[in-house]
């Protein structure tokens, strides 16, 4: 029989992580600029800043905004309105 102290040693697998809080922002940024992806700040501190405030504003579409912060359109994140996927 496993104890508790046989799970806590146990390897764990993360099934679930959300990118903008398991990624640091310097990653993002050095990502970013590889590909050539605009993003809302030109440094690791600010940015992080920007997603903090994103993730604290009580918004959620402000909070999904972190994925499309360009409002391109070519991120399907935003909540759907009631005329379907992809209606402004």
């Amino acid at each position: 029989m496993l104890t508790r102290e046989d799970i806590r040693s146990a390897p764990k697998v993360l099934l679930h992580d959300h990118l903008d809080g398991g990624v640091r922002p310097q990653t993002v940024l050095e990502i970013s600029q590889e590909i050539g992806h605009p993003l809302p700040a030109e440094d690791a501190e600010s940015l992080g800043t920007w997603f903090q405030q994103a993730c604290d504003s009580g918004s959620l579409v402000r909070y999904l905004e972190t994925f499309d912060p360009h409002g391109r359109g070519d991120a399907d994140l935003r909540p759907h309105s009631p005329g379907g996927p992809g209606v402004r």
